[in-house]
């Protein structure tokens, strides 16, 4: 999504370098920011962490490229997939208490 995105804001393929090196000077500086957090460390607790920026900035890029591209952004699947996340957290969660 953060490809489309960068492809559609400017118009024209863009070079994302050697293991999408370039995206720092290619995203806003918050989305960037977000983008380094969705590489946790290998723990558990940073993992979930990694997951929430993924859906926080799919959200925003989803958003706006579908702006772009004057489509509907899908509202209802991205609520039933955070439900789905908040369900396998909780589940887990559970585990560990028993």
């Amino acid at each position: 999504m953060i490809r489309w995105y960068i492809f559609l804001r400017e118009g024209k393929p863009v070079d994302l370098g050697i293991l999408d090196s370039n995206m720092e000077s290619l995203l806003e500086k918050d989305l960037f920011c977000l983008y380094k957090k969705t590489y946790p460390a290998a723990e558990y607790d940073s993992i979930r962490q990694s997951c929430d920026s993924v859906v926080e900035i799919w959200h925003i890029v989803g958003n706006r490229v579908a702006d772009l591209c004057r489509y509907e952004y899908p509202r209802q699947e991205e609520a039933d997939m955070r439900e789905f996340i908040q369900n396998l957290i909780n589940q887990k969660a559970q585990e560990q208490k028993n």
